[in-house]
This record gives C-alpha cells, structure tokens and sequence, in this order.
C-alpha cells in the first residue's frame, strides 16, 4: 500500500524516475538497434550516432591489453524508412543520391564548405528551402 501512496505521490508532483533519453531516436542498423541525436528533421533526416571503443593492443607474450578508450561517432542519412552511413568515402555518392535535383551543389562537392565534416548543414540548407 505505501508503494501506490509514493508512486502517486511522485505522479502529482511531476516526479520522474526513469532514465532520460536525452532526445536520442532508436535507429536499426544491420539488424541492431543504436541510438542516435536527431539533428536534422525534413525531407532528409541526419542523424549521429556516438559510442565509444577500447583499442586494444597484444604484447610480446600474446596478451591482450586495453590501451585507451575512444569515442567514435557514426553520421546516418535516411529519407522514409531508409536509412544509410554516410562516411568520407561515400557522402558525395549519397548527396547525389538523396539531392538529385541539386546540381550546383553536386559541383561544389568536395571543395571548402562543401566536404564531409559540411553534411549536416547541406541537408539542413535543402530541408530549408526544398521542404
């Protein structure tokens, strides 16, 4: 009975136990699920996601030894229910892909302003104006 009283107490009061998600979005990626920022919403949708890696190293006996810890963020591209990773090695190809119409823009790839680390605010600039 005292556990109905303080979960209704905590209710009226607007208390909130469970964890935040702090506004990520489950994503699933290759049959796992991942969570991820929601950074651009639109047409487009780009999301990032950030976890984190231990780099191991072997020593000369064939041991295994954690070195350091590192952060590692993956950046998502998706319109609809698809989704895909977009890399430094792909993101021209996807921009084409996803932004067909946007020809000045796939001249400018690659060049100052218009690279892969620029991604997010290509799509955040087509959502803007094509949306």
């Amino acid at each position: 009975m005292k556990t109905i009283y303080l979960t209704l107490a905590l209710i009226v009061c607007g208390i909130n136990l469970l964890p935040a998600n702090n506004g990520l979005v489950p994503l699933y990626v290759n049959g796992n699920v991942i969570q991820a920022e929601h950074l651009e919403k639109g047409l487009i949708n780009f999301y990032r996601s950030v976890s984190y890696e231990i780099n191991w190293t072997s020593s000369r006996n064939g041991m295994y030894a954690a070195e350091e810890k590192i952060q590692v963020e993956r950046f998502f591209l998706g319109a609809g229910d698809v989704l895909e990773e977009v890399t430094s090695y792909n993101y021209k190809f996807l921009i084409k892909k996803y932004l067909p119409k946007a020809k000045e823009l796939h001249k400018r790839l690659g060049q100052v302003g218009f690279r892969f680390e620029n991604v997010r605010y290509m799509i955040q600039y087509y959502n803007k104006f094509k949306g």
